[in-house]
């Protein structure tokens, strides 16, 4: 049997930018956080906005037991401040997806085409006869039938030969990427962050009629990958991508903050929007206030409070707050398992989280957290296409390393949002702050973000909580990882098999014993299953 054990405790750690809270409390360490190193996050938060680096945001701590920190700065930016998480929505999306992975309803090595038969036959982009003074044309360019089909995991890569086409037109592009702007404009392709009548299946039916900019499986672009992904789970589950993602994650997780469209009533708690001068993203001219005078770059964000916004992207959709988005990131430092504790700013001391619900199983968590990309396949940066020779990607999740024992799992929006789990350490973090396209917070955010991871490492007090062993030592390593590998490669993943055995291994390891509330899960499977019904024989067959 494939066994796994975890040991230790884990925390998360969720940072984003807004105004100052002090944290209460007495003695000098809380919640495994050094207190002189939080109030440091705080100094470095006021000065960041006062310097005009950043606009502001807020700045939330939270632990496996669900104990919370938060601290803010800047004007318009409080606990409840909602932000435009752009493609932080992608790791929401993913959870969402392996869920029906583990009931077997979704196969990560299956042909996106057996789900969505619009994409049977792609065609890729291979060159053109560009010249100096002509770029690729409907009349020169050259086009080749897929070497082989996209397969379900390379949605969650970004290696599916998708591209963002109708972001911007750089100037470095080379010719046949600007040849597919040109197709995807005259199209009608959209990228999902603003307003639009046109559905998610609207919007996946135009890009299955596009080539593709590169062979499926050959090289990461960063992508629609995840939308599409999201049109899956719409044809697999037969609910609308937002009703799936509601019912199954953020009810579950009590994350009532979170919306795909947000109500009228909470359009005030929207966080203001601060910009740089267009075409200035290399540089850091002063950051303002976004207010009418370039409406199309404004436009992008709009589906947050659009009144007909209809497209529910799997990439850019949703918005949140510091606190929602920490509940999610505890989930999966949990191993899939939500919980709810007590926030220090109130002057509450924790009894432990309170019993959350299950979302995933952890073998599921634990792979989607490994580096599944081939080794000859290099990760890219968002949309920059900047090559990260040293990262990892997993299943909708980039890893700070490739190789390394210690290695934190990231992903970040382009509004100047950015959260991380540390699984080694049991740390994760998220940062928000909100500026807008194209030049977002420009080379100040980027060194704001490294800034604040050092700050957050900065902070853990070894002396103050017990943290989870290397990741090599929490797993029967030869069984987990060939279990993996052969769900990786195609097999599907069976939720029953030696899951409670493994969920039993890794609560008596826990420090604190958690509480065994996972028992009868596999009498959830089985009535699962028959809710399924034929659909459910179908897809075991």
């Amino acid at each position: 049997p494939r066994k796994m054990f975890l040991r230790g405790s884990v925390f998360v750690f969720l940072v984003g930018l807004s105004c100052v809270t002090s944290l209460t409390g007495d003695g000098d360490c809380h919640m495994g956080l050094e207190r002189n190193r939080l109030d440091a996050i705080t100094d470095w938060l006021h000065d960041k906005t006062a310097k005009g680096e950043l606009p502001g945001g807020v700045a939330m701590i939270q632990l496996l037991n669900g104990e919370q920190w938060h601290t803010s700065a800047g004007d318009g930016f409080e606990e409840h401040t909602l932000f435009r998480i752009a493609s932080m929505t992608k790791p929401v999306v993913a959870v969402a997806g392996l869920t029906l992975v583990e009931q077997g309803r979704l196969g990560l090595g299956k042909p996106l085409a057996d789900y969505l038969p619009q994409f049977k036959d792609m065609q890729v982009v291979e060159n053109c006869n560009a010249t100096k003074h002509k770029g690729c044309t409907d009349e020169n360019i050259k086009l080749i039938k897929a070497n082989q089909p996209i397969l379900i995991k390379h949605l969650f890569q970004h290696t599916a030969g998708f591209g963002y086409s109708t972001l911007l037109e750089e100037k470095n592009q080379e010719p046949r990427w600007k040849y597919l702007v040109k197709l995807s404009k005259e199209a009608g392709l959209e990228h999902g962050c603003h307003e639009t009548h046109i559905t998610l299946e609207d919007n996946i039916n135009i890009l299955a009629k596009l080539p593709l900019l590169d062979q499926p499986g050959n090289k990461q672009h960063y992508s629609l990958g995840l939308d599409v992904l999201g049109r899956v789970i719409e044809v697999i589950t037969g609910k609308a991508l937002d009703t799936f993602i509601q019912e199954t994650i953020l009810d579950p997780l009590e994350m009532s903050d979170t919306y795909f469209n947000v109500p009228p009533h909470r359009h005030g708690d929207l966080a203001p929007v601060f910009f740089r001068e267009v075409g200035t993203f290399d540089s850091d001219k002063p950051l303002k206030l976004s207010s009418g005078e370039y409406p199309e770059i404004e436009k992008f964000g709009s589906a947050a409070h659009g009144s007909n916004h209809n497209l529910h992207s799997g990439g850019c959709g949703l918005v949140s707050t510091a606190t929602d988005y920490g509940h999610f990131l505890n989930m999966i430092a949990r191993r899939g398992k939500g919980g709810r504790g007590h926030n220090y700013n109130r002057g509450l001391q924790s009894e432990g989280a309170t019993p959350g619900s299950k979302i995933l199983g952890p073998i599921a968590v634990d792979m989607m957290m490994r580096d599944s990309l081939p080794r000859e396949i290099t990760p890219l940066a968002s949309t920059s296409g900047t090559s990260l020779e040293r990262e990892g990607f997993g299943l909708g999740w980039h890893l700070s390393r490739r190789d390394a024992p210690h290695r934190y799992a990231y992903h970040g929006g382009a509004y100047g949002t950015f959260g991380m789990v540390d699984y080694k350490l049991g740390v994760s973090a998220v940062f928000m702050s909100q500026c807008l396209l194209p030049g977002g917070c420009g080379p100040s955010g980027s060194r704001a973000w490294k800034e604040f991871i050092n700050l957050v490492y900065a902070a853990v007090d070894e002396g103050c909580t017990h943290f989870g062993d290397d990741p090599a030592t929490m797993w029967d390593v030869d069984g987990a990882t060939q279990f993996i590998n052969s769900v990786l490669e195609g097999e599907n993943y069976d939720p029953a098999v030696d899951l409670e055995e493994a969920d039993a291994d890794w609560m008596d390891n826990q420090e604190p014993p958690m509480e065994a509330d996972w028992e009868g899960q596999d009498e959830g499977w089985e009535d699962a299953a028959e809710e399924w019904g034929a659909e459910g024989e179908e897809f075991a067959e």
